[in-house]
C-alpha cells in the first residue's frame, strides 16, 4: 500500500471515530435536555402549587376579616338602635 493510501485510509479512521463522538455527544445532550425540560416543568408545578397555597391563605384572611368588619359594624348598629 503506498503512503498515500495509508494515509487516505487514517483520515477515513478518524473521520469516522470523530462521527461516532459527535453522535454520542449529541445523544447525551438530547437526553440532558430532556431531562432538565422534565426538571423545569416539576418546578413550575411546584412554584404553581405555592402560589396557589399563598392565594388561599391571603384568600381566608381576607374572608376572616370581613367577618370581623361585619360583626363590628353589626355591634354598632345594636349599640345606636
Amino acid at each position: 500500500m503506498s503512503n498515500y493510501q495509508e494515509g487516505q485510509q487514517k483520515q477515513a479512521q478518524l473521520v469516522q471515530k470523530l462521527q461516532q463522538k459527535v453522535v454520542t455527544y449529541l445523544l447525551f445532550f438530547l437526553t440532558e435536555m430532556k431531562r432538565r425540560k422534565r426538571f423545569f416543568s416539576c418546578c413550575k408545578v411546584l412554584q404553581y402549587k405555592k402560589r396557589c397555597s399563598e392565594l388561599e391563605l391571603v384568600t381566608e384572611q381576607q374572608k376572616n376579616d370581613i367577618d370581623r368588619l361585619r360583626l363590628t359594624v353589626s355591634i354598632s348598629i345594636e349599640k345606636l338602635k
